[in-house]
């Protein structure tokens, strides 16, 4: 996989679970399984606290399964993990 700084990624989670990243890693090379890449997380509707929601406003747009949460939690990614990079 070739890291592109600003790609968003699927990202395999534990069971069934995905889940969405932007790739905020200055790096621009081609990653082997082996490597780590630095992610800021995007959280889906039923992953955000109730608290939360509230705060943000009840705004539904495209339906949850569909819209996103922009979030400043970053850390590193194993690169085994990416299912693929979405478009």
């Amino acid at each position: 996989m070739e890291s592109r700084r600003g790609e968003f990624m699927i990202v395999k989670g534990e069971g069934d679970d995905t889940y969405v990243a932007q790739i905020v890693d200055k790096r621009r090379k081609l990653l082997s399984v082996l490597d780590t890449v630095k992610v800021r997380w995007m959280y889906r509707v039923n992953e955000v606290e109730e608290k939360v929601r509230r705060q943000v406003g009840n705004i539904e747009l495209l339906g949850p399964e569909l819209e996103l949460f922009f979030s400043w939690h970053e850390d590193s990614c194993p690169i085994r993990s990416v299912l693929r990079v979405a478009r």
